[in-house]
């Protein structure tokens, strides 16, 4: 950095923030008292506020990017969102880790500074053309809102102006020159301006507990990050494998290997031709395999149905003569029991008619003994009585 912008920024830092206790010192005032302006905070909420900021700074630059990217087919256009992305994002996140949260906001602030005036610049440093209006939109909005919060935890409206003002003569002292946002980093100065301050080295222990807190979540969101940066490393790569000399003479050689090719398609054709005619008498051969083979088992068949057919005749007419020679016994059978039974059944007719002809007999004599005693039961009466 040059001695004259050191000078500026160690001025820049002495006003804006002069070291002091455990909250925010100098430009975010830790007094208790009411202030004229401004909010009372401590550096762990001041680590919240900026870690919320870069985190939003880091989404904005990636979404603005993305969009540019999808709606282009430019190759430097999107080589360049490429570049942007993966240089100014880890910038935030390295600007929003520095152990002083003092340190931090001053080196955010005029990273979104120098990043408007990079995309401001005349004649364009950027490859964007007609979409520099979008990327400017987005610096801008990313400097006032640093700058509304700067605002708000100032102490004055005082204080506030000459703090803006140092951070944009630092950042028309050191201007980004190039896509990648290659920078200086703030903390050089910083330390030189909080050189020989006791107090400084206990506040810096009484904060420590918070600090590391804060930046552990910091380190989290910036590894949230990772798997884009890789992909956009990668998509990187790819766009720049073409401008390599190596890949390029690699490319030429593919492009001379295309009569090599040729030639190997047309033997590729010719082998194909053989195989095809190869194949078709295969196919002819197998084709007559199969007919005879068929032919085959179907003679086969037809003797077997005929030798099937004669077995089953003949079994037929054995089955046929057993089921006459077993009806015979069973007519005869059948002769013998109803004769049987007829003799039976007659003798027992026989027998009933015989009981029958007694009974009759004996109820005839029954019925005359019984009219005798009827005929005589008067007589006898009279004489009686006479």
């Amino acid at each position: 950095m040059p001695r004259r912008a050191s000078h500026a920024l160690a001025l820049l830092l002495a006003l804006v923030v002069p070291a002091g206790c455990a909250t925010m010192p100098g430009f975010f005032e830790s007094s208790t008292e009411p202030q004229p302006h401004g909010r009372v905070l401590t550096t762990r909420q001041t680590r919240l506020l900026l870690n919320d900021y870069v985190r939003r700074f880091a989404d904005e630059v990636a979404r603005t990017a993305d969009a540019i990217q999808a709606r282009t087919s430019d190759e430097s256009v999107i080589r360049g969102l490429l570049v942007w992305k993966l240089g100014v994002i880890p910038g935030a996140y390295r600007a929003g880790t520095l152990e002083e949260a003092q340190a931090a906001f001053g080196d955010l602030w005029l990273l979104a500074v120098q990043m408007e005036a990079f995309f401001e610049a005349t004649p364009p440093r950027d490859p964007f053309g007609d979409e520099r209006a979008t990327v400017q939109a987005c610096a801008r909005h990313l400097r006032e809102e640093i700058e509304e919060i700067a605002r708000e935890l100032a102490v004055t409206g005082e204080t506030f102006e000459r703090g803006r003002t140092r951070i944009h003569e630092l950042a028309a002292a050191e201007p980004i020159t190039e896509i990648s946002f290659s920078r200086r980093s703030l903390v050089p100065a910083f330390l030189a301006s909080r050189a020989g301050e006791k107090a400084a080295f206990f506040q810096a222990v009484e904060n420590l507990g918070d600090n590391l807190a804060a930046m552990q979540e910091m380190m989290v969101a910036y590894a949230a990050q990772l798997p884009a940066m890789v992909r956009w490393q990668a998509e990187l790569m790819l766009l720049d494998l073409p401008r390599n000399q190596r890949i390029g003479r690699t490319l030429a050689d593919f492009d001379g290997m295309d009569d090599s090719l040729k030639r190997l398609a047309g033997a590729s054709d010719q082998a194909m031709a053989l195989f095809t005619t190869q194949s078709s008498e295969l196919l002819g051969h197998v084709k007559s395999e199969r007919e005879a083979v068929f032919a085959s088992v179907e003679e086969l068949r037809r003797t077997t149905f005929e030798a099937l057919d004669a077995q089953r005749a003949a079994t037929v007419e054995v089955l046929e003569r057993e089921r006459l020679a077993v009806s015979g016994d069973v007519e005869a059978l059948t002769r013998k029991v109803t004769e049987a039974a007829a003799g039976h059944s007659r003798a027992l007719i026989d027998h009933l008619f015989v009981r029958a002809l007694e009974l009759i007999g004996a109820a005839t004599v029954a019925g005359l003994v019984l009219l005798t005693a009827a005929r005589a039961w008067p007589r006898n009466r009279d004489r009686r009585t006479s």
